[in-house]
């Protein structure tokens, strides 16, 4: 379930960067972190809820970091 959660983000974010070129990188960050701490409350489970809000936990500074880390040097 918390992979499709993961899945469902990505695909939303992606669709947000081409649906809203006028907003930041960060405002899109938070919105698709919003509705997915939203479809993280609906998790019956309260482990498996709690796992996923955890997920959702870093900042945006702390993405951008991990993201250019993963992408290596330039």
């Amino acid at each position: 379930m918390a992979k499709s959660l993961v899945l469902s983000s990505v695909v939303l974010m992606s669709t947000a960067l081409l649906a809203l070129p006028g907003c930041s990188s960060r405002a899109v960050y938070q919105t698709v972190q919003g509705w997915q701490q939203q479809e993280c409350r609906k998790l019956p489970d309260a482990a498996e809820r709690q796992r996923c809000l955890n997920s959702t936990a870093a900042s945006y500074d702390d993405y951008r970091r991990q993201r250019e880390a993963a992408q290596g040097p330039k």
